[in-house]
C-alpha cells in the first residue's frame, strides 16, 4: 500500500517542506508529548493509548522541516448491523500544536484521512466531536449526525430504585467476564463492538478514571454490568449498564450509587455520533456506541 502524500494537492497553503505521511515508528514520543500539550490527559491515560491503542501504520501526521505539527489517528473497529459485520475506522486525537494553528493543518488531515481510509477498504468513518464548535467542521468534512436531544438523565438514587432484587450478588469486573459482556453488545441492532482486548483497554481506562466496573451475578452466572465513576460528590455517572432484566439493571445502578455514596445517578446516552457511509452499506441512523477509549 502506497504512504499517501497529499500536500501536492495544495500548493497554494502549503510549502515543498510540508506534507501529509503515516507515522513512523520513531515519531511515538513526539505523538505522546503533542497528546500531552493539546489536550493535558494524565500521563497513565496516554501511556494506556500509545502502548495499546496507538500503531503508526494507521497514524496521520502532518510534518513541517521533520517536526510532526498536527496529527490524526485512525483506530480500526469492527460494526454490527443487522446480520453484517463490516470494518469503519475510528477518527480520533485530531490536534495541531498551538504555535501552527489556523493554518489548514486539520483540512488537510481530513481530506487525507478520507482517501487513507478509502485505500484501507472501510465501509465507513465515524468520530465524536470533543466540542460543539466541532460538528460544524465535521459537517464540512461530509459527516452526518444523528444528536440525540438529551444527552444525559439524572435520578434521585433512594426514589429511582425501589425495587432491589436480594438475590444478586454484585463483584467486582475482570476480564473473565468480557464474554457475557460480548453477549449483550451482540444482541444489539446496530453496535461498535469491542473485542477482547479493547474489554481490557476500557477496564484499565475506568480504573485510572478512578471508575469502578461491577458484574451481577444471578445462580453464580453474570446477569448484569455496569460501568460507573464519580461526577461530583453527589452523583454518580454511569457511562453504559447492561442487563438481563429491569431488576437487575436498577440493582446494579443502585449499587454503584451505594459504592459512590451518591444521592443522584446520572446516565449518559450515546450522542454525537458522526458517520460517513459507503453508499452500498444500509443506515446507521441508530448505531450505538459506548465506551469508547478516546
Amino acid at each position: 500500500m502506497r504512504t499517501p502524500i497529499f500536500n501536492e494537492q495544495f500548493p497554494n497553503m502549503f510549502t515543498s517542506d510540508t506534507n501529509i505521511i503515516l507515522a513512523k515508528q520513531n515519531d511515538k514520543a513526539e505523538l505522546a508529548l503533542l497528546w500531552k500539550e493539546v489536550f493535558n490527559d494524565s500521563d497513565e491515560f496516554i501511556k494506556l493509548f500509545f502502548d495499546n491503542v496507538y500503531k503508526p501504520e494507521n497514524t496521520l501526521v502532518a510534518k513541517r522541516n521533520s517536526q510532526i505539527v498536527s496529527t490524526l489517528h485512525t483506530v480500526p473497529y469492527k460494526i454490527k448491523i443487522n446480520d453484517l459485520m463490516l470494518d469503519a475506522a475510528y477518527i480520533c486525537g485530531v490536534c495541531t500544536r498551538e504555535s501552527e494553528r489556523g493554518k489548514g493543518f486539520m483540512n488537510l488531515l481530513m481530506n487525507g484521512a478520507m482517501e487513507f481510509i478509502k485505500e484501507r477498504g472501510f465501509a465507513f468513518s465515524f468520530l465524536i466531536p470533543a466540542t460543539p464548535w466541532l460538528f460544524d467542521v465535521y459537517r464540512d468534512a461530509g459527516y452526518k449526525f444523528e444528536i440525540r436531544d438529551a444527552r444525559c438523565r439524572t435520578q434521585d438514587a433512594d426514589r429511582a430504585y425501589r425495587r432491589i432484587s436480594p438475590d444478586i450478588n454484585i463483584i467486582p469486573c475482570n476480564l473473565n467476564h468480557y464474554p457475557y459482556f460480548n453477549k449483550k453488545q451482540l444482541e444489539r441492532q446496530c453496535c461498535i463492538l469491542h473485542d477482547y482486548k479493547d474489554f481490557d483497554i476500557i477496564l484499565q481506562d475506568n480504573r485510572i478514571d478512578d471508575g469502578q466496573v461491577f458484574v451481577a451475578l444471578h445462580n453464580h452466572a453474570p446477569a448484569g454490568m455496569v460501568f460507573a465513576k464519580q461526577d461530583d460528590h453527589k452523583t454518580v455517572m454511569i457511562a453504559e449498564i447492561l442487563y438481563d432484566s429491569e431488576i437487575i439493571g436498577e440493582t446494579l445502578a443502585y449499587h454503584a450509587g451505594k459504592y459512590f455514596n451518591a444521592t443522584k445517578i446520572k446516565y449518559l446516552f450515546p450522542h454525537g455520533l458522526g458517520c460517513i457511509l459507503d453508499k452500498n452499506i444500509p443506515d446507521t441512523s441508530n448505531l450505538y456506541m459506548t465506551l469508547m477509549l478516546d
